[in-house]
């Protein structure tokens, strides 16, 4: 279709691959994160929270400040593929290199009293692996986002690639982050049913169901049909089983990450002259409305909590590492989050329509600042005033109704945020003649990042004020493995957490068609756990997934009251950089659409 605008655009092909790829690098991102840096490195390896909280904070702190770095190089990158084009070549399998690498690590031994180098040696794997993820991550995170105001010159354009491209992240985080867990114990509980074949056991899901029934521990129930080493191998596979979906999804992630590099042009050409590092950073403070769009949303951080503690909440409160409760609960509690992200991510262009930037954005973050609050307070209604918990399917539908307002939020702001600075780059343009598209893209991911350690620190330390670490966590992994349900072992108080080891029948069907019957008088199995332990952990939780959100996204309007780049002042903007550019004979007539 003809271009009357005679603006440089891009190709209905080159919309697509670059959705395509914004959908995998999004799955790569949610595999490292969401999944490794959020619930493997503390709830599988049992590394001390206060590592991970370090881990994640240094990594990321790092790695915030390193983007500006990575911002000049693409800045003043100049070949015949363009500055971006050439990192989104080479960088997805350096990515999902190091990606796999964050997972093969050993597990931390909790019962060393002291300082082991074997711990050592496992943490500074998780730092380092982590560290060279992040400035990889960079490198092609920051050229895939810069890429958006380098396909087209047309600002209608740009929005509504903008804006989808936030719809195939989120996508992509959707995809990731609903799916990894339950499939990780779904592959767990495959090898386990493997493993009890091997010890000529067919109806292995059928005696765990049972155990769990007469409240018997499965392990002396395994224990007394041959199966002695059932606990070891549990742990084991369920390990494996997020190394193996983790793999699976990593390369997914890279091959549609890929495409973006090898089926997309660059349209509109470098600036002539480019800053160095020092100035970039000058440049970056010095441009008022980016100035205040990075402050908000380091103000904004403490709402990354919700993804911190969100599957340690699904997996030990809701689901017990049940695959199929996993699913469920993940698909309706996460599904009510990322709806509400999807649909208000596709509605920010019409609402552009209506009402200004920077009212849209102010308003979505005050949006949500009562639904996060009514999160910990249905919790704390539910656990403290009713016999029930939080499984109900009122408490359920209501708590998924609540996160869909939390999506809301987070679609509109990360939509508006992308749409905000690529402005900035504009007006940066208007004012001296500089493109930084590199540089002021690194400041989105320098928000998430700065946001993430933040993040990470704080609920470090919520976590380590609730004894949430190291040995407790695998202790009360230990009692969900044995059949344990948390819970309902809060209303324990002081009294440890126990299995009452009822005497049960139990029908072993064997691999060679036979079966036999044992009858096993269960001992009462205890556990150095109480009830007040579990409870400060779940309350330690849902006040993680409530209160620092409503704070953060209260703290992110202040900046934005007074936002310099309003629509009039950039319309004029915009028509001024048109008006250089026909001057200069950069626009040219396309047909594409």
């Amino acid at each position: 279709m003809a271009n009357p605008s005679g603006l440089r655009r891009y190709s209905a092909k080159e919309r697509n691959v670059y959705l395509t790829g914004m959908f995998g690098q999004n799955i790569i991102y949610n595999v490292a994160v969401t999944i490794m840096a959020n619930y493997y490195l503390q709830n599988v390896l049992y590394i001390p929270v206060l590592a991970v909280a370090a881990i994640v904070a240094i990594a990321q702190v790092w790695d915030a400040f390193n983007d500006p770095m990575m911002g000049t190089l693409i800045d003043r990158t100049r070949t015949k593929w363009g500055k971006c084009r050439p990192y989104l070549i080479f960088s997805p399998v350096v990515i999902a290199i190091f990606t796999m690498l964050c997972f093969t690590n050993g597990t931390y031994d909790t019962q060393v009293a002291g300082v082991s180098v074997r711990n050592i040696l496992i943490v500074a794997w998780a730092g380092v692996a982590y560290v060279l993820w992040g400035m990889s991550y960079t490198v092609g995170d920051i050229s895939l986002w810069s890429l958006t105001s380098l396909l087209t010159e047309e600002e209608k354009q740009r929005q509504k690639l903008q804006a989808a491209a936030r719809i195939a992240a989120a996508l992509g985080t959707g995809l990731a982050a609903l799916s990894i867990q339950p499939l990780s114990f779904k592959v767990k509980d495959i090898l386990l049913n493997r493993r009890a074949e091997a010890h000529g056991i067919a109806n292995y899901a059928e005696i765990v169901e049972q155990s769990k029934k007469a409240l018997v521990s499965i392990n002396d129930v395994m224990a007394e049909i041959g199966f002695d080493d059932y606990a070891s191998w549990s742990y084991t596979y369920e390990k494996r089983g997020f190394i193996i979906v983790a793999a699976v999804f990593t390369l997914i992630g890279f091959v549609t990450f890929q495409l973006v590099g090898l089926f997309t042009k660059e349209k509109i050409s470098p600036s002539k002259k480019a800053n160095n590092i020092k100035q970039n950073f000058k440049l970056m403070w010095n441009n008022k409305p980016f100035r205040q769009l990075l402050i908000s949303g380091i103000l904004s951080g403490p709402t990354g909590i919700m993804m911190l503690v969100a599957m340690t909440l699904v997996a030990k409160y809701y689901a017990m590492k049940n695959p199929g409760d996993a699913a469920i609960y993940t698909i309706i509690l996460g599904g009510g989050l990322f709806a509400g992200m999807l649909v208000s991510t596709g509605l920010v262009p019409p609402l552009l329509k209506r009402f200004s930037k920077r009212g849209l954005y102010i308003f979505s973050n005050l949006l949500v600042v009562l639904p996060s609050v009514g999160i910990f307070a249905l919790y704390w209604y539910v656990h403290n005033h009713t016999e029930y918990n939080m499984t109900r399917p009122l408490y359920v539908g209501i708590l998924a109704l609540l996160l869909m307002f939390c999506g809301i939020r987070l679609g509109i702001s990360s939509a508006l945020q992308t749409m905000m600075i690529s402005d900035c780059v504009d007006y940066e343009d208007y004012k001296s003649g500089l493109r930084p598209d590199g540089v002021f893209f690194s400041g989105q991911t320098f928000i998430v990042k700065i946001g993430s350690g933040l993040s990470a620190i704080i609920y470090g330390l919520m976590c380590l004020n609730a004894g949430y670490t190291g040995n407790n966590i695998k202790l009360l992994d230990n009692f969900m493995a044995d059949g344990g349900v948390p819970r309902d072992a809060m209303s324990l108080g002081d009294a440890p957490l126990q299995l009452k080891g009822e005497t049960i029948d139990i029908l072993v069907k064997l691999t060679d068609g036979s079966s036999i019957t044992h009858v096993l008088q269960g001992n009462l199995a205890q556990y150095t756990l109480s009830g007040n332990d579990v409870k400060g952990f779940f309350t330690m939780m849902f006040l993680a997934l409530s209160i620092p959100p409503a704070i953060g996204a209260l703290l992110a309007t202040l900046p934005m009251i007074k936002y310099a780049l309003d629509n009039k002042t950039y319309a004029n903007v915009l028509e001024t950089l048109q008006q250089r550019r026909r001057e200069k004979g950069e626009l040219t007539e396309e047909t594409d659409d």
